[in-house]
């Protein structure tokens, strides 16, 4: 496997068990190295739904008088971004 491979797959393991017990629930997979089998903790897919009182407390949401907005952004129109 290519370290780039290996890179992602732990991203992502690492972003599922971030979750374990509240989204999702995990089994040990079967055999050498295997990874880590992950499902929803709930069957009902209309029960699953964005964190609202996170995302506001996290500064991505805003309560307003005219409801629920999402967060200032910051332009950065017109300015160069070197990546090299």
């Amino acid at each position: 496997m290519s370290d780039v491979y290996k890179d992602f797959v732990f991203q992502i393991n690492r972003a599922l068990a971030k979750d374990v017990g509240t989204l999702f629930i995990c089994e040990e997979g079967a055999g050498d190295g295997a990874h880590p089998l992950f499902g929803l903790l709930a069957s009902e897919l209309t029960q699953i739904k964005p964190n609202y009182e996170a995302m506001i407390r996290g500064g991505h949401l805003k309560v307003t008088d005219m409801g629920i907005q999402h967060g200032m952004y910051v332009s950065v129109v017109g300015s160069e971004c070197n990546l090299n």
